[in-house]
């Protein structure tokens, strides 16, 4: 037996566990770390009343699974439920300002209330607080690299159930390989009839009432601006012609952050009674059995398609009846996300 028959297997096996070494280093690299001693916080914005001051329905189903879900994945919970805007700024700036060097990641919660605005030609989604409005750009902003840098670097996961506007999504039927109807959903009784968190323009509550006539006069006085064009003698000239563009405006996606949203730019998000919203149901089932195996980013599709496929509006008003949603993701995560629950320190903290 030569040198080379010897040599051949061990080489071979040699070669293999390189490769494995290899691969199990690239993924590393590629994925954030999730082995700090904390999982993290968990903030979770809830607001019980509707826009006319009475019971938001569903909003209790929302707060339990939101709070039993990130539980089980290792958060630290905090909830802060009907709050003015200017204590929900504080307790978020409280959060902001912690030490989360120890921690995994961050995540916020939104079950409430919401609309759009329209100022300057630009397009903001806004969250109904219990006195006034605030816009999801300053939420988000709150948790940036400058505002919290013990977050940098780590993932950042924002989920916003509450409507963008009034548009309603009719759906186009199809005629699916397998029956994937849900007799939960298609037999509801009036008693789970869907909602909506949009707020009605012709039922503003006195309460909003004058942030929305700020609004309008901002809008107002954009409308009457016209192009402006600086000549060579440094003169403003007002050009007639048409308005800027009216620009989407998502909340700001920023390096390691991950924004899902309910519904695209515009439209309603629905909510029932005894199961909660359809974003947050299905969300929370599936970010409880996920396992950390599979990428956040597929199990986030999958609750895309479960929204999409398995729901859709039964109401006594037509115009609301029969109607779909789809969640919408904006990322601009730089690793990929294996999440389930957390598991202890081998050093037993």
């Amino acid at each position: 037996m030569d040198d080379s028959e010897m040599d051949g297997p061990s080489y071979e096996k040699s070669k293999v566990c390189q490769e494995t070494a290899s691969q199990a280093k690239i993924e590393e690299e590629e994925s954030y770390c999730f082995s700090h001693p904390r999982r993290g916080v968990a903030v979770i914005i809830l607001y019980s009343q509707d826009f006319k001051g009475g019971e938001r329905p569903g909003w209790k189903i929302d707060k339990e699974n939101l709070q039993r879900t990130f539980s089980h994945l290792g958060f630290r919970v905090d909830i802060y439920q009907d709050l003015n805007k200017q204590d929900l700024m504080v307790h978020l700036q409280k959060v902001s300002r912690e030490d989360h060097s120890d921690c995994d990641c961050f995540v916020l919660a939104v079950s409430s209330h919401g609309q759009e605005c329209h100022v300057g030609g630009v397009r903001e989604d806004t969250i109904l607080t219990i006195d006034t409005s605030i816009k999801t750009r300053e939420v988000v902003d709150m948790f940036t690299n400058k505002a919290c840098p013990s977050l940098t670097g780590k993932p950042r996961l924002f989920f916003i159930q509450a409507c963008r506007g009034q548009k309603l999504d009719h759906g186009h039927e199809i005629l699916p390989e397998k029956s994937t109807s849900n007799d939960d959903t298609l037999d509801a009784s009036p008693v789970d009839s869907d909602l909506t968190d949009v707020i009605p323009m012709g039922f503003i509550h006195h309460r909003y009432l004058h942030t929305m006539q700020q609004n309008t006069a901002v809008a107002n006085l954009m409308s009457r601006l016209r192009h402006v064009t600086i000549t060579k003698q440094g003169r403003q000239v007002l050009q007639e012609g048409a308005l800027p563009k009216q620009v989407v405006s998502p909340a700001p996606c920023h390096e390691d952050f991950l924004v899902m949203y309910a519904t695209p730019p515009g439209y309603f998000a629905f909510r029932r009674q005894n199961e909660g919203s359809w974003f947050v149901n299905s969300l929370t089932k599936v970010l409880y059995a996920s396992d950390g195996t599979r990428n956040l980013t597929k199990e986030l599709t999958r609750v895309i398609r479960l929204v999409a496929e398995n729901f859709f509006s039964k109401n006594k008003d037509k115009d609301l009846h029969g109607k779909k949603q789809t969640p919408v993701l904006y990322s601009m995560l730089c690793k990929d996300i294996y999440m389930g629950p957390k598991k202890p320190l081998q050093d037993g903290r």
